[in-house]
């Protein structure tokens, strides 16, 4: 569909912000060693109706708006047009704003140790997988689509926007979906100024049709992931949102409390959203700092830690490892 407008990008962090993503040990280890760091589907939350509340909140804001835009975007908001379904397109990593927090430290720490992570939002991510290459994808599955500060092609899409902060007030919530909105309405001209063309193909028309269902879906999707209840903005929460079609080429498997989930792995991206190849030259993480969580072994963590990092291929003096100023009754 011939457009200047894009894909629906929320506003990014400001220029500056600093994000910590908390994680256990073996989490810790994980990401050092394998030079990654997991971004889970959203229905694998510890929360599901984090995710159902945002299509439920959207659901009704659109619905309160006028325009065939706000109206196609409150029909794909509604339970009846698969919600779990769509969130599980929707892939998402969490941070927050605060690096030493004592309510982050008692939910993601681990049951004696943990850590937060320090990732600079500045860089962007990209997702890895075992199927890289185009050439893998049918033809189909590898028409180009370009536009706005996102790069997307069928099959080999990785999407991973940049941190965004979590919207839990109201006045959050209206400035994200007035954003969103404005976007529909001119990406929706545009599809009726260019279906009107009594020259074009019906092919072409329906295929139109169908982009500009994706362009929505990808960004209530987006939007989904970034509403969150007031009683959380303690937290402080950012995330980086990957939304992943034809997922099943780069997903991965993995256990947990709740069930088996999906997820997909990130490392540091080219800016473009390719997908990269599993382990290619120069596969490395955005880390600036690791804090280590309220313990009276700091010391030894430290210098265990400092080893670790040289072993992921960074110098100890670029990552250094902070000491916790929470008393955590442990």
């Amino acid at each position: 569909m011939p457009s200047s407008h894009g894909w629906w990008v929320p506003e990014p962090l400001p220029h500056g912000t600093r994000v910590w993503h908390y994680t256990s040990p073996a989490s810790l280890v994980g990401m050092l060693t394998n030079l990654e760091i997991w971004a889970t589907e959203c229905t694998g939350l510890n929360d599901l109706s984090e995710v159902v509340g945002g299509f439920e909140y959207m659901s009704q804001w659109f619905g309160q708006r006028p325009g065939s835009a706000a109206a196609s975007l409150h029909t794909l908001c509604a339970p009846t047009g698969g919600t779990v379904a769509r969130a599980q397109e929707v892939f998402i990593v969490c941070a927050s704003l605060n690096g030493d927090d004592a309510g982050q430290w008692r939910l993601y720490g681990g049951v004696r140790a943990g850590y937060s992570v320090e990732l600079d939002p500045g860089v962007s991510l990209g997702v890895i997988s075992r199927s890289a290459d185009p050439a893998s994808y049918p033809a189909s599955a590898r028409r180009p689509r370009s536009g706005g500060t996102l790069w997307k092609a069928w099959g080999q899409q990785a999407s991973v926007a940049p941190w965004y902060p979590v919207a839990y007030s109201d006045a959050a919530r209206e400035r994200m979906l007035s954003d969103l909105l404005t976007w529909a309405n001119e990406v929706d001209a545009d599809y009726e100024r260019a279906a009107s063309d009594p020259t074009l193909d019906p092919e072409e028309r329906d295929q139109m049709g169908q982009d500009l269902g994706e362009r929505f879906e990808d960004a209530l999707c987006t939007a989904a992931a970034l509403i969150k209840a007031p009683g959380f903005s303690g937290e402080r929460e950012a995330r980086a949102v990957v939304n992943a079609q034809l997922r099943t080429n780069h997903e991965e498997f993995r256990a947990t409390g709740h069930g088996v989930v999906r997820y997909v792995r990130l490392a540091t991206g080219d800016g473009r959203g390719l997908v990269q190849p599993e382990h290619h030259p120069g596969q490395t993480l955005p880390v600036r700092s690791i804090t280590v969580g309220p313990t009276p072994y700091f010391e030894a963590q430290k210098s265990t830690l400092e080893a670790l990092i040289l072993r992921a291929g960074f110098k100890p003096s670029a990552v250094p490892v902070v000491e916790s100023k929470v008393a955590l009754r442990r």
